[in-house]
């Protein structure tokens, strides 16, 4: 059984699992501020309403995680390259590390950002608002009809048919492919080697 240490902050409890693992936890009033987080066979189940999970940069942390429904955020960095189900109301991911595992997005996701060496194929949702990519990922993506911000930067060189909902666009790394900039387009960035045609 871990032993947390809790920090009470406004609606929310900061817990510290260990030196590599913080969650930020909503305040039930009726079933008290926290409930068992259990440790067992060298995995992790969470048994609270988390909103937030984070994996520090510096993390060791390396063992399988069940990730509650409650889940709104998701940062993965460090060590931590385990197999993982996304709950299904997330709606921030950020992959970073050696994370290098297959995902399914759910379709609550808003906001996406890939670095370090994740490099699986995804499928982005409807709801996706903002895409981040850099590191090594280079996979080819349609981009949804919703989204209003792209940034490319890293690895990723695949043809990319932009929607008219983009508004802001930057290019980096060693993007190389033909691009028809939308006309609603109101910022666009290039800083790369860019040969074809835009």
């Amino acid at each position: 059984m871990l032993n947390p240490n809790i920090e009470t902050q406004h609606t929310n409890i900061k817990i510290k699992i260990s030196e590599y693992l913080t969650l930020l936890v909503n305040i039930n009033k009726e079933n008290g501020y926290y409930t068992d987080i259990r440790e067992y066979n060298d995995s992790i189940e969470l048994s609270y309403p988390i909103n937030t999970l984070y994996f520090e940069y510096y993390s060791k942390f390396n063992n399988p995680i069940i990730l509650p429904n409650s889940l709104r955020l998701l940062k993965i960095n460090g060590l931590f390259n385990q197999p993982l189900i996304l709950p299904t109301g997330l709606r921030i991911l950020t992959i970073d590390g050696i994370f290098n595992q297959p995902l399914i997005l759910p379709t609550s996701l808003e906001y996406l950002r890939i670095n370090g060496i994740f490099n699986q194929p995804i499928i982005l949702t409807n709801n996706i608002k903002e895409v981040n990519i850099n590191g090594v990922f280079n996979q080819p993506i349609i981009l949804p009809d919703r989204i209003n911000c792209l940034n490319i930067e890293g690895e990723f060189n695949k043809p990319i048919i932009l929607p008219n909902s983009l508004k802001f666009f930057t290019i980096g790394g060693i993007f190389n492919q033909p691009i028809i900039i939308p006309n609603n387009l109101s910022f666009f960035t290039m800083w790369t080697n860019h040969n074809p045609d835009v």
